[in-house]
């Protein structure tokens, strides 16, 4: 009887210090969650559905039911069983197991995300794709208890597409020797970058990811990494991925290299060009087209260009002088020969109005800028007013070389020439 309050107090303190130590490691686990994979959350949802993505060129997604009463998943690895059929075994800190069949036996997977109910996203980890070792992945979490709480991130797709993979697991060696440059062709915003660190089987703390533009291309930029999660050879690497998610990075057609605070930890080897592994996504607009060729055509001082519309004389002009020009007017016979071979690239069977006339008081003809007229080039019999109704020059009558005069309400296309 003596005895009861010193037992009373002694389940006290032991109650209080479980109490205490329930704390301590709930707020550990917490942060354990950016640690070992960049997405804490504050949200109370447990994750209770897992995405899986399956391949790079379909677009394949399994869906996975979670099992909720085994608590956290501690670790996945993926492997395949006799028959070559894959599949996913998870397991949780209860030391339950979860196998899932993969249904379509990809040859990568490219991600994996956890989803809520809700359709908010608890955790995404990217990064798996185009790796020839992940037959054997198995993530870790780095070992601590990862709760997979749902996050305020929306839900989304993979970042991007591939923009630049020099990846491979074929005799990996480290401290490359070669740049890793990459380029693109149109306007990008970058959404991911990854270089591997497999450093002979230790991995590296991460440090900073740098890009910056060569080659003529401006800009430069330097990020700090986070830890991926990767293995080799049935060998959990922690740090062995270098990950950068840039917030707004948008970079435009250009040359670019990509290099890293620790260039010794580096992997390469002679199928990436002895050039540092390095794996970029992001989202690109298409590039512009081309500027148009430039439809004029220089010679002498002068601007010529054909328009292939067809169009009556009047027409024709007064759509000229809108172009800053007029129709041309031939000088000599030299001109006569340039004008021929323009037209000429667009057809050799048909006539092009030119800016010679004599309306107005028949059989005095006059150039429409003025200048004298101090050569012709006729075709035989030309000009002969047929019917009285032709009073427009003509080229490209009889073999591109003669003129011949035509009815100015007939249509066809027009040689615009414009003073510099």
């Amino acid at each position: 009887m003596v005895r009861k309050p010193f037992f009373r107090s002694l389940t006290l303190l032991l109650w209080l210090a479980a109490f205490l130590f329930t704390l301590a490691s709930a707020g550990t686990g917490q942060a354990a969650v950016g640690l070992a994979t960049g997405h804490g959350s504050n949200a109370s949802a447990a994750c209770r559905e897992m995405q899986i993505y399956l391949n790079n060129y379909y677009g394949l997604v399994q869906r996975v039911k979670l099992n909720q009463a085994a608590g956290n998943i501690k670790h996945m690895y993926w492997y395949k069983k006799a028959g070559g059929v894959q599949r996913l075994l998870l397991t949780y800190h209860n030391n339950q197991r979860q196998e899932v069949r993969l249904m379509w036996n990809p040859d990568s997977i490219r991600g994996f995300s956890f989803w809520c109910r809700q359709g908010k996203q608890c955790l995404k980890l990217p990064g798996l794709e185009n790796q020839d070792y992940i037959l054997n992945f198995m993530a870790h979490f780095n070992n601590q208890p990862t709760h997979l709480a749902c996050s305020t991130y929306s839900k989304g797709g993979y970042p991007g597409k591939v923009l630049f993979n020099n990846f491979n697991g074929n005799g990996v060696d480290i401290n490359p020797t070669k740049k890793t440059v990459f380029r693109l062709t149109g306007r990008c915003t970058i959404t991911e970058i990854q270089t591997f660190h497999h450093n002979r089987y230790r991995g590296k703390v991460p440090g900073k990811i740098y890009i910056q533009g060569v080659n003529g291309t401006s800009g430069s930029w330097s990020f700090n990494a986070r830890p991926g999660l990767s293995s080799w050879q049935n060998y959990y690497l922690p740090n062995a991925n270098w990950i950068v998610n840039p917030s707004n990075l948008t970079i435009g057609p250009g040359t670019y290299e990509i290099t890293v605070s620790d260039r010794a930890s580096w992997s390469h080897n002679a199928q990436s060009g002895n050039a540092g592994y390095a794996i970029v996504w992001g989202k690109c607009s298409a590039a512009p087209p081309p500027p148009p060729p430039d439809p004029w055509v220089s010679w002498r001082g002068h601007r010529y260009r054909v328009i292939t519309k067809d169009t009556d004389w009047n027409t024709a002009r007064r759509e000229a002088q809108k172009l800053g020009g007029y129709l041309a007017c031939i000088g000599d016979a030299h001109e006569n020969k340039f004008v021929r071979d323009l037209v000429k690239k667009h057809s050799n069977t048909r006539t092009y109005w030119i800016g010679f006339s004599d309306q107005g008081s028949e059989g005095r003809w006059w150039w429409v800028n003025g200048q004298p007229v101090k050569y012709t080039n006729w075709a035989g019999g030309e000009p002969n007013n047929s019917d009285g109704k032709e009073h427009c020059g003509e080229v490209g009558w009889h073999g591109f070389y003669s003129w011949n005069d035509g009815p100015c309400d007939g249509k066809m296309p027009y040689v615009v020439e414009a003073d510099r």
